[in-house]
């Protein structure tokens, strides 16, 4: 699964050019703007599990909330192709917004990227970054603070400087769709793709991108009917 890097001049890489107006992009740097309060941090996702040895996997990628929005597949592709997937710890708080007072689109989305998380939970090729690991320090790597595109891209960079000796470094890319954190990305000389370009790296490399098809997931959080007072007569 190589691929050109952050720091090569090339057309399918390169700078991600911004495409048509996306409401549900700006949606999303909207709510990055805007701090996460306390009650906006998901709960469901603390789960604890052995995860896969560097020996058992084919690469590993990063995500970004934008790409499991407009890709939520992209999630369950990897881990059946034995692709670790490393979600920030950022992109659950933005989930878990979007899925709770986002617009319908991006409720629904945000749903659907949602239920695939929690289907693949207990994978070894899925790694979820804890709110304690978001905040630690990594070297080379100043972030501005409640800053979301700064937290998610370290963690993405933190994988990238520290992988074991026996990871193939080609192989690690992350995942991104917006065209600002992609500038940032290539600023700390992060290897990005967006979704689509990433799931096209997986068909040349010989892997598939298909999934069996399933019932549509029901709402997470169901909302609730308002309770109608009855009426005197």
């Amino acid at each position: 699964m190589g691929g050109p890097t952050a720091g090569t001049v090339d057309c399918s890489v390169g700078v991600i050019v911004p495409e048509s107006p996306n409401p549900e992009l700006d949606e999303l740097r909207e709510l990055r703007s805007s701090k996460l309060e306390k009650k906006d941090l998901p709960q469901e996702f603390c789960l604890w599990k052995r995860t896969a040895r560097s020996s058992e996997t084919l690469g590993c990628i990063i995500v970004d909330t934008c790409a499991v929005i407009h890709e939520p597949d992209i999630i369950e592709i990897s881990i059946k192709n034995k692709i670790l997937v490393v979600v920030p710890f950022p992109v659950l708080c933005e989930l878990d917004k979007l899925h709770k007072s986002g617009k319908y689109s991006s409720h629904k989305k945000a749903q659907q990227a949602m239920h695939c998380l929690k289907k693949s939970s207990m994978s070894q090729h899925l790694i979820f970054e804890d709110s304690s690991e978001s905040l630690n320090e990594v070297n080379g790597f100043k972030v501005a603070k409640n800053n979301n595109d700064d937290l998610i891209l370290r963690c993405a960079f933190k994988i990238q400087v520290n992988l074991p000796a026996d990871c193939v470094d080609s192989r690690i890319f992350f995942i991104t769709d917006d065209c600002n954190l992609s500038l940032k990305a290539h600023a700390h000389h992060v290897k990005y793709l967006t979704a689509k370009q990433y799931l096209a790296e997986l068909q040349k490399s010989g892997l598939s991108i298909s999934l069996e098809p399933e019932e549509e997931p029901m709402e997470i959080d169901p909302p609730q009917d308002p309770v109608i007072p009855p009426q005197d007569m």
